[in-house]
């Protein structure tokens, strides 16, 4: 009696540290995912001219930063895999991310990750007069299942983009 008393106490302290290693796991991979996710939108904006970009902060009304996302598309096309997704500064943005693919039964299902991006632009002109910047930065947050259920979770990303070209 006494080793089977012994053993459950020993059985839920194992399952528990499994679990709880787990959701510390998929923690980790939404965290990188988020911050991965953030990071291409940051590379892409790096690459647009700085007259669309100075554009879209001073009337983000009519000019839209033009970036791409990734589409898991049923064609076999490549071009399927990208669509247009662009940001717009001051204007919270709701993303579906696909964090996973899992195989179950020999059918694909996908492991989304709710996520939010706020573009911020900060005109720095008129603190540097040798040339145009401006600072941008991504705020996002992302939904992950923790202890206490889901919760949110913040970060960022803040990139200077100037008329100089870059290499």
């Amino acid at each position: 009696m006494v080793s089977i008393g012994v053993f459950a106490i020993v059985a839920a302290g194992v399952t528990s540290t499994t679990m709880m290693t787990s959701r510390i796991a998929y923690s980790n991979v939404y965290e990188n995912t988020a911050y991965m996710v953030a990071q291409g939108y940051a590379e892409q904006i790096k690459s647009i001219q700085y007259a669309v970009i100075r554009n879209a902060l001073e009337d983000p009304v009519n000019y839209e930063i033009p970036t791409l996302s990734l589409s898991l598309g049923t064609e076999a096309d490549a071009s399927s895999l990208q669509k247009d997704d662009p940001l717009i500064f001051g204007v919270p943005m709701e993303k579906d991310v696909i964090v996973d693919i899992e195989n179950k039964d020999g059918v694909e299902e996908e492991r989304v990750m709710a996520m939010w991006l706020t573009l911020n632009g900060r005109d720095l002109n008129s603190s540097t007069d040798c040339w145009d910047a401006i600072e941008i930065t991504i705020d996002f947050q992302w939904e992950v299942f923790g202890m206490n259920g889901m919760s949110r979770q913040d970060g960022v990303v803040r990139l200077i983009k100037t008329n100089v070209s870059e290499f």
